[in-house]
């Protein structure tokens, strides 16, 4: 009980992210229902569009990275995601109404993001803000504003996944799919099932005796670097996030040895045999692996919002694991 008394007084106390990972999927849920509401009132040119820039930092950004490979596999857009500081170096020049900028800040203290905002805001490009909640500095740079309605008491887990959903959804705001893709079908029911008992269950002691390593590419870089973060801010666990691609082209591969463990992240079924050839690989070097593996029967971005919550459950349990053992996480 102290332990838990303690953390509450952490930066991210782990209480708070209980409750906000629990209540993420039902989140989302009723986000799938109001999405439309909340862009209604917004001067958005669509027809004018043909470039989509998502700007953040954080778990922003990496919910960025993972919206912006989906926009562009989905859609006719090209897009791109900027961290905040790379953003503010950019020449506003380039900028016209063929371009749409969305900033991202969940939180809405002043930050980088606040500037970037500004910036945006400064050049000819039309540009959408995205937050949690009004009253921020943030939220009351323009009339533009999203709010998810998601909170981050804890670590960044539902907002997170808030954030992603949203920026999905502008695919079919802005009505640039292409032809085979009809847009955001919502939530496979059930999808995230059972994933939290997973955890629980599961053997957790070798993610802090050994070198952690996730291993993502495509959709699943952004999930990658996420799950990394993750492991920083809650269990303390210092992890690294590697393109899966970029792995094996440095030779990374040859240097694999006991001691580290790779938790793999494919993002369809298409690419599960390439993700196992590497599996196999680095167990055969003498590294333990995992793979958090595409469900049958769940859908591309269902299956996006399954991974998030599985780097959830994964950071929360370890970091239970870490104050109950007498760790001492992070404080103001």
């Amino acid at each position: 009980m102290a332990a838990w008394d303690a953390d509450a007084k952490s930066i991210m106390p782990l209480a708070s992210t209980r409750e906000e990972i629990d209540t993420t999927y039902s989140f989302l849920k009723q986000l799938d229902l109001r999405w439309r509401s909340l862009f209604v009132g917004h001067r958005l040119q669509v027809d004018k569009l043909k470039h989509l820039i998502l700007v953040g930092s954080g778990d922003s950004w990496t919910a960025a990275l993972i919206a912006a490979t989906w926009i562009e596999r989905h859609s006719s857009l090209f897009c791109v995601a900027r961290q905040t500081f790379d953003f503010l170096c950019s020449d506003l020049e380039r900028y016209g109404r063929e371009t749409l900028i969305v900033v991202i800040s969940a939180s809405g203290r002043p930050s980088p993001a606040t500037r970037a905002m500004q910036h945006a805001i400064a050049s000819q490009a039309q540009v959408l803000g995205l937050t949690n909640a009004g009253g921020s500095p943030f939220s009351q740079l323009s009339d533009n504003i999203i709010f998810t309605g998601a909170t981050k008491r804890g670590m960044p887990t539902q907002s997170t996944s808030a954030t992603l959903y949203l920026l999905l959804r502008l695919v079919d705001v802005i009505k640039a799919t292409t032809p085979e893709f009809s847009g955001l079908s919502g939530l496979t029911p059930g999808a995230c099932i059972d994933i939290g008992e997973i955890w629980k269950n599961k053997k957790r002691h070798h993610y802090r005796e050994k070198r952690v390593i996730f291993l993502g590419n495509h959709l699943t870089w952004g999930a990658a670097l996420t799950g990394a973060n993750l492991l920083s801010c809650g269990p303390q666990i210092r992890s690294y996030a590697f393109p899966l691609e970029e792995f094996h082209h440095a030779l990374r591969l040859n240097q694999v040895k006991e001691g580290e463990h790779f938790i793999l992240l494919p993002g369809s079924r298409s690419e599960r045999s390439f993700y196992i050839q590497t599996r196999d690989a680095l167990l055969s070097q003498g590294a333990s692996c995992e793979m958090i593996d595409v469900p049958p029967n769940v859908d591309e971005a269902s299956h996006l919002f399954c991974l998030l919550q599985h780097l959830y459950e994964m950071s929360w349990y370890l970091a239970v694991d870490f104050i109950e053992q007498g760790g001492q996480r992070v404080c103001h």
